[in-house]
């Protein structure tokens, strides 16, 4: 039996399910820090502790927004077969995250991330540690 962590449940019972950007964000990761029976959908996004502050890595459309929807429908596409030999749970779990990234990557929203754009009250309130600035992130 695996346990979900506890920001795990607070997503799953009061997260936005709906929302463009992750519930839960875990700065640094921990032996077995995930959502556990409750699913990869609740799994915490995680930061690197160094990155505080910065937008998250790999965030960003290295292309052109069809471009990208072409390349998940072809992923799509070779994951089905797959889940068609025996795969089928791996690949469910597998386009979950996918879609939850390609949600995130392309929402608006991803600027919550930028800290330069919280006004200097809001800095001068968590401090710039990088305990602070986690608390102070994402703002979207």
């Amino acid at each position: 039996m695996k346990y979900p962590t506890l920001g795990s449940i607070v997503a799953h019972e009061i997260g936005d399910h709906e929302f463009e950007l992750p519930s839960f964000v875990r700065i640094g990761q921990r032996f077995n820090d995930n959502a556990g029976l409750l699913g990869v959908d609740f799994d915490p996004f995680l930061m690197q502790p160094q990155d505080v502050g910065r937008m998250p890595q790999n965030a960003t459309l290295t292309t052109t927004d069809t471009r990208y929807l072409r390349r998940l429908s072809l992923l799509n596409n070779l994951e089905a077969d797959y889940a068609a030999s025996g795969g089928k749970a791996e690949v469910a779990d597998h386009q979950k995250v996918y879609a939850k990234a390609a949600k995130m990557v392309r929402s608006p929203k991803m600027t919550g991330f930028d800290l330069s754009k919280e006004p200097q009250k809001m800095h001068d309130l968590y401090g710039s540690s990088a305990f602070g600035k986690a608390a102070c992130w994402p703002a979207g």
